[in-house]
């Protein structure tokens, strides 16, 4: 769920900058709504990427409904 997404964010080395992370439905897109709820998405479908900034100098300080919306995509929205 995505309070178990976020506590591994927090755990994540501060010498990376960036962070990919791997989940399936409805866990993932529950996550993402939860990470930026400006911008709401009803389901993130198969290879569906979205893309978020924090802020922070840290992992530990990446929070719910801090970070800047970037971009949604997947396979079959033609771009």
């Amino acid at each position: 769920d995505e309070e178990q997404l976020l506590a591994i964010i927090r755990t994540v080395p501060d010498k990376f900058e960036s962070l990919m992370i791997f989940s399936h439905n409805p866990g993932l897109t529950d996550f993402v709504n939860s990470m930026n709820r400006d911008k709401v998405i009803p389901n993130i479908p198969t290879c569906g990427i979205v893309g978020f900034r924090y802020d922070v100098d840290r992992w530990n300080n990446v929070d719910f409904g801090k970070g800047d919306f970037l971009f949604f995509d997947f396979p079959k929205n033609g771009t």
